[in-house]
Formats: C-alpha cells, structure tokens, sequence
C-alpha cells in the first residue's frame, strides 16, 4: 500500500490505483502470501508467548550454553545488542562473528553438505533470500510467531526481518538551497546536475521500482540509462558517496540514511532531499538446519524481534522500520516521518526472485556491470 503523503515523481506516474490507499508511511504491493513487509516491526506489540516470557525455551537455551550468530554488522556495533541480550538470559553467550552476506550463505551451505554445521543464527540480505529458500537452508519447522514474532516481521515461514536498510538522496546544504533542491527522481535529471552526481554503482538504490509493481522494473531501467547520460560518478558502495557529497566534489548522491544521520550529527553539511519513493532494503536472521545451539537460536532470533531487543537495534541504528503513525517511533522511522518521505519494502517471493536479475540490468545500464 501507499502513505497519503506519496510525492508525485514527473514521468513516473503512479498508477490510478495507488492513489487512494492511505494508512501507514509504507510503500509497498499487497497480496499474496508474500513475505511481510518489516515496516510495522518496531512498534509491533510481542505477545504472550514471547521470547521474554518464554521461560521454557530459556531453560533449554542455557542448558545450551551458548549461539553463535553470524551477521554482516561489525561485531563493535553489535556489541551493545549482544550485552543487553546476554543481560536478559544469563548463561546464554554469544558468539558473534562478521562475515560478509554472500560468505554466510556459503558457509551455512558447505557446513550443511558436510553435515557439521557450527552458525545458529544467520543472516540474510534481499540479494540471498531466494537462493536459501530454494536450498532450504533454514529452519522452516519453527514457528516464529509462536514466540512472540509479531507476524509482519515473519517472511516465508523461516525469516525474521529485524532491521531495515533505507536508502535516500542527500544533498550539500552549502551548495544546494531553496529551489534548486531535488525534490522527485524526475529533478535528478535535470541537466544542471550532470557531473555532480555521485551514486553506488551496484544500484541497490534503485530497488524501490522492483519492490513497487505500480512502477516497475521498465521504468527503472529507463530511469537508469537516463541517470548514466547525466555522467554520475558511480562508487563501489554508499560509504564512498557520503563524503563526496560533504567535501562538495559532487552535489548530490545516495546514502544510508543511518549513515547520513550520523554524519549530520557531527555537524556534515548535508540533507535529506525530499525525494520519494525510497527502497529500504530488509536484513533476516534465520536458524539453519542443523544448528548446533537450536533452542540458544530461537531465544536470540525471537529478542531480536521483541520490542526490547528492536529498542536496542535502534541504538545501533538497525531497527525495523515502523509507521509513521506509531506513538514511539524508532530513530530511523522519524527522521524519515519527520522528512515525509515513504519507503518501499521487498514484499513478495517474485520479487526477491527478479531482484538480482533486474540489478545486473541496472549495472549493464549504468555500464558498472563487472560480469561477476
């Protein structure tokens, strides 16, 4: 569904039918038994059967001893998460290792043909998603909501969306005021930025038109060839724009939001520009089969979830996006609230199934596709 507020974007107009859903400050499909979107995850009430009232599970947990959780985070932002966690269940220690996300996926593969499987928790990206489930990698018998996993954070039965990754346009405040200020994808090709632009040439901004069917991965390609004529100079990651945008070498680019916030903390001269849609990617945790700490496992997945374990993710700057309409909001849903911005979530199997295919067309259209 789409938030009333949704800007209107030039040439990429929304179909008739969006213009009437209101509700939440997400951008996303419906229907289906599609994995749930993590926009409602942070403010999602845990139930009765939740992890911290889950007494039972703890017992077998401790018994355990121990998890070890794999995540593409490094382990100095986590730590915080994995004190407060190992505060809550005493005898429960965690085993936090920094991996990168496509090595996790392997890992867990070879271990599981080897039959000697040492990762509990794992991590997925939207990039992985399909591959794990085709394998069937995860632990699809265990019943999340069961444990206090509000239901929208769930995707396909296996996977708990415990943190978002939004994405959006930044701009130099120094150099960039009033109405010169980008305000839809259509501005940033405006001529009068070529060559000032700075963008993360894998393109995984661009997956808010593969998670909006209304605009679709057409309009993104032809949104991409025309971005590439603008001569934007691409990076190798996010963190490579940022401060491109600071130093003033380029005029506007992408960023992480959490990143940008942190940044502007410190005083950078930059800003969210108000440019709407925006992709927030989804990271999942999820318990392979024939991990060796099962019940350790489901006790930390199951927090991670609970509305203690996402009020220290925020802390950490990776919580689950909430609703704009939520009470108590997470960091990073106010600042994109407080911006009126919306956000798209990958919210169908299809969906994650094209999105690697679409992003290599994206690089082939930005001429940044390595072939790897």
């Amino acid at each position: 569904m789409v938030a009333k507020r949704l800007a209107r974007i030039g040439w990429l107009v929304m179909a008739a039918a969006l213009a009437g859903c209101g509700g939440t400050a997400q951008v996303s499909s419906t229907g289906g038994s599609a994995p749930a979107s993590t926009a409602a995850g942070a403010s999602a009430a845990v139930g009765s059967g939740g992890a911290a009232a889950n007494d039972a599970l703890y017992q077998k947990a401790k018994a355990e001893g121990q998890v070890v959780w794999n995540s593409a985070t490094a382990e100095d932002i986590f730590a915080p998460v994995i004190q407060s966690f190992e505060k809550t269940y005493p005898g429960v220690k965690v085993a936090f290792a920094t991996v990168k996300p496509g090595d996790i996926t392997t890992n867990v593969r070879v271990q599981q043909a080897a039959h000697k499987v040492s990762i509990d928790v794992a991590q997925s990206g939207e990039l992985d998603f399909s591959a794990i489930l085709n394998e069937h990698l995860p632990d699809e018998s265990i019943d999340w909501t069961k444990l206090g996993v509000p239901a929208n954070q769930v995707a396909e039965k296996a996977f708990m969306a415990y943190s978002s990754t939004p994405t959006a346009w930044i701009y130099n405040t120094q150099k960039v005021t009033g109405a010169d200020i980008p305000k839809s994808w259509d501005d940033v090709l405006d001529p009068k930025w070529q060559g000032k632009i700075a963008v993360d040439g894998r393109g995984t901004f661009m997956g808010v038109f593969a998670a909006i069917p209304e605009l679709g991965q057409d309009k993104g390609l032809e949104f991409a060839r025309k971005l590439a004529a603008q001569k934007p100079l691409f990076q190798s990651s996010q963190s490579a724009v940022e401060p491109m945008v600071i130093s003033g070498q380029v005029l506007i680019g992408t960023d992480v939001v959490s990143s940008f916030l942190a940044a502007q903390k410190k005083g950078a001269p930059i800003e969210i520009a108000p440019i709407s849609p925006i992709h927030a990617s989804a990271s999942f945790a999820y318990v392979p089969n024939g991990a060796p700490h099962p019940n350790a496992a489901q006790l930390l997945v199951s927090w991670l979830g609970s509305p203690a374990g996402q009020a220290e993710l925020d802390k950490a700057g990776y919580s689950a996006l909430g609703s704009c309409s939520d009470s108590k909001q997470s960091t990073l849903t106010a600042a994109l609230c407080s911006r009126n911005l919306d956000w798209s979530h990958m919210t169908q199997r299809q969906q994650f199934d094209d999105m690697a295919p679409y992003l290599q067309k994206v690089q082939q259209a930005f001429g940044t596709y390595s072939g790897k």
